[in-house]
Order: C-alpha cells, then structure tokens, then sequence
C-alpha cells in the first residue's frame, strides 16, 4: 500500500493528502505465546543419474565369406600353450562382394626367469585406416570412388550392400567418408601443387545435371574431378 503504484496508495479522507499508515500501531509482537511450532527437515537435492545401455556394434552376418589370418608373436612361443586369442573383423569389399578379414591373434603367458610372474605375448595388431570402424580399406577405397567418381549416393550403395544381408547405418557410412577424406587429403593437396605448378593446366568441364528443382544450373565439378 505505501511502496506500490500511485492507484494503489492508500487514500484517507482527505483526497489531497496520501496517509501512510502506522505498519505497527501496537508494539505487542513480544507478548505473542508460542501455540504450535512445525519442524521442517532440511531438503536434500538427490540427484539421478540416468545409464544408457549401448546397443554396441551390429555382429557381421556369418553367411559373410570369412578371410582369417593368423598373427604369431615375434618371440618364440615354443611349448607355449594359447591362454585365448583376440580376434578382429573388418569389412572388406571386392567387386560384387562384400566379405569379412578376420585377424586371430594367440596369446600366451610366457613364464619369466624366476618362475613366479609370466608375461604376455600377443602380436600387435597392423595399423588400421580407421582404428576405431569395422571398415577395411578396400570397403573405404569402394565407398569413395562410387560416390565421388561415380555420384553414387551413400543411401543408394547401402541398399546394395542390403541385397547381401549387410545393413549399415547411414550415419555410420558417412562418418567413414568424412574421415576417408581426412586421409587422402595430403595427396590430394600434392597433387594440387603439382597441377598449379604445370605450364598449361586442363581441367573436364563436364557437367552433371541434378534433381534439385530449385537450382536451374548445373553442377560443374569439372575443376575438382580434374585435379583429382
């Protein structure tokens, strides 16, 4: 009533003059008694953390074609009994045919000099294009030329690879091109060099036509195709 707007003042008899009304006409707040007093318990916020199971990798269908390929330690491992085997599968591609490179890698406890401790002995595994994707490089080498060279669309290639009971995610495959190009970039960058550096550059100026209605004009990748 004292602090809000002009309209919400209080108004007393006489119109010209605002009253500001004693807030304590009574100092009795000290005589009050104590009738009822509620605890209230201290509130804790608790926090829930929520985990997600992940699904994890799709297993490679086995009606897949299997290449296995057995890696022994450098050290010798005679009268040494396996203890289990790691092994790795990648998805590789041939033309009309997708099949599986299987690595086996044994693994041995060796027992040291004093009989009490014992090493272990694995092969390393070879480098890999992409450490952490099931994509060999033959797959990686197919997915880019039929999109780039081929203008084959990644959703068109995945429904050819479903015809041979292998379904990808389309994000999956896209995320393996994009770090494909990653890898081939220092040599597409040395052949730029070696193009600009020639005396008279050509580049194909063909066209490719597209479905976009929006875009009257057509794609001219002939600059990029040539360089490539």
């Amino acid at each position: 009533m004292i602090f809000g707007s002009r309209a919400e003042k209080f108004i007393g008899a006489n119109t010209n003059e605002v009253q500001q009304p004693d807030l304590f006409p009574d100092d009795r707040i000290g005589q009050l008694d104590l009738v009822k007093a509620t605890l209230v318990k201290q509130y804790q916020k608790h926090q829930t953390k929520l985990n997600l199971n992940h699904p994890g990798r799709s297993p490679l269908p086995e009606t897949l074609r299997r290449e296995v390929t057995e890696l022994l330690p450098t050290e010798d491992v005679s009268g040494l009994n396996p203890v289990g085997k790691e092994v790795t599968e990648m998805l590789e591609y041939q033309p009309g045919e997708l099949f599986v490179k299987q690595i086996i890698r044994p693994e041995y406890l060796k027992p040291t000099e004093d009989g009490l401790n014992a090493r272990r002995l694995i092969a390393p595994l070879p480098a890999l294009p992409l450490p952490k994707a099931i994509a060999g490089s033959s797959l990686l080498t197919h997915l880019l030329v039929s999109k780039y060279v081929d203008h084959l669309p990644v959703y068109r290639q995945l429904e050819m690879f479903k015809r041979q009971k292998v379904e990808m995610h389309y994000s999956t495959v896209s995320g393996w091109i994009k770090e494909s190009m990653e890898l081939v970039k220092p040599v597409y960058d040395l052949n730029c060099r070696q193009v600009l550096n020639s005396d008279y550059p050509n580049a194909d100026e063909t066209t490719i036509k597209v479905l976009d209605k929006i875009k009257k004009t057509n794609h001219a990748p002939g600059l990029l195709l040539g360089l490539l």
